[in-house]
């Protein structure tokens, strides 16, 4: 077995190893998504973890929201719920 299979297995055996669901923060402004990053979900229960995310991305981003006339707006989504699309007609 070549060694990048080896380290392609062990990589896999890992991520299954930790199956802690996760969630994405993402920072808008306006209709743009600035940064979307990935949250723990056990760990949204700790006082201050979101705060914790959410004031980095706003000091990385200072000079665009300052000049944006729209106001910095935050949405957790769980990329693992996919919408209903079936009900949908084209």
């Amino acid at each position: 077995m070549s060694s990048y299979r080896i380290a392609k297995a062990k990589k896999n055996q890992l991520l299954c190893l930790s199956n802690i669901p996760v969630m994405q923060l993402m920072m808008y402004i306006g209709n743009d998504l600035i940064e979307s990053v990935t949250i723990n979900v056990q760990d949204l229960r700790v006082p201050g973890y979101l705060g914790k995310f959410k004031r980095t991305l706003k000091d990385k981003y200072r000079e665009i929201i300052l000049s944006a006339p729209e106001s910095v707006e935050f949405l957790v989504f769980n990329p693992e719920i996919k919408p209903d699309l079936s009900n949908l007609s084209h």
